[in-house]
């Protein structure tokens, strides 16, 4: 074999050896994407689904808590493979982190509120001993607190704490008769601490930007994988017309 068919062939070797590798490495690279794109899909899919339990947290003719549970965990589980892979970047990172932690402080506050709400609700003046006129401005203040659970606004919170010095009175009065009216009055102090700020979180997440942050990725991971399917098909073209062309031997 003479010296040039020699260079011939091992110039052909390699260059046959490099477009192989490269096909071999675009292919993985694909996998990868893939891989990416699954995930982020399956944690989008998550994300609706989350959102859309705590958003009917604090309905009354919602028990959903387990679902909730259950639908937070595998949140979490998928986010926490999103950060394994190595998946996130700065952007998504801090919609994600900013949701969950909205999420998670406003079933706290939802829960306890579900409760107060309908603690305040429950209580009966039937008995009381209270005069007509009492009883008009308690139910007034019922009234005021069912507003306020609807709508969570400054303007209702200053009426119901403008309005309950001239209840102070009847509500020491129904105090000294029964328990209850001392709960009464701490779920209502909880109910104008806390009801505000749960309304606050719950428009935070109404507001996420995780969905749009997810498809921007999964948009951009679908141009990649295009991208390296056409660089792992011109890679096996190569290869292919490598092979078809591969030089003869040839005796020195």
């Amino acid at each position: 074999m003479s010296k040039l068919s020699y260079l011939t062939e091992a110039a052909w070797l390699l260059l046959l050896l490099v477009f192989g590798v490269k096909a071999i490495d675009h292919y993985f690279m694909y996998e990868k994407a893939q891989v990416e794109f699954d995930l982020k899909s399956k944690l989008q899919s998550s994300e609706v689904q989350l959102s859309i339990e705590t958003l009917s947290a604090i309905n009354d003719t919602t028990h959903h808590y387990d679902q909730y549970a259950q639908k937070q965990l595998r949140f979490e589980n998928l986010y926490q493979e999103v950060k394994n892979l190595n998946a996130q970047n700065q952007k998504l990172e801090s919609a994600l982190f900013g949701l969950l932690e909205s999420v998670t402080d406003y079933m706290q506050y939802a829960t306890m509120l579900k409760t107060s709400f309908r603690f305040v609700s429950s209580m009966e003046l039937d008995n009381s001993g209270l005069s007509d006129k009492e009883i008009s401005e308690l139910n007034y203040l019922f009234t005021l607190v069912a507003t306020f659970r609807g709508q969570s606004n400054i303007k209702v919170e200053e009426s119901i704490k403008g309005y309950l010095p001239s209840l102070e009175s009847t509500l020491q009065t129904l105090e000294n008769q029964d328990f209850k009216w001392s709960m009464f009055k701490l779920h209502l102090s909880f109910i104008l601490e806390k009801n505000i700020k749960a309304s606050e979180l719950l428009m935070n997440i109404k507001n996420s930007n995780v969905n749009n942050v997810i498809s921007e990725n999964l948009i951009e991971l679908n141009k990649r994988m295009e991208n390296i399917t056409i660089s792992i098909s011109v890679y096996t073209v190569l290869c292919f017309c490598l092979l078809y062309t591969s030089p003869s031997p040839r005796d020195s």
